[in-house]
């Protein structure tokens, strides 16, 4: 199960998986003020839009079912 950390994730997406377990698929969908602020930049070109991932949990790095 993952727990959440500072993994240099958007905010949205962080929340969105913490607790998921590996296997899990989502769909998250996360608006402005989750992910990059609501103002549009030259310096910030994804101000203002809502982003949506398609998330497959694969593992994590203390995983011990992760071959590598």
């Amino acid at each position: 199960m993952l727990e959440q950390g500072d993994g240099g994730l958007i905010p949205g997406l962080a929340a969105a998986i913490v607790g998921q377990k590996v296997g899990t698929k989502l769909i998250v969908s996360i608006p402005p003020e989750y992910a990059y602020g609501t103002e549009q930049s030259d310096r910030n070109p994804l101000g203002g839009q809502t982003l949506v991932f398609l998330v497959e949990i694969g593992g994590t790095e203390t995983d011990p079912t992760i071959a590598g």
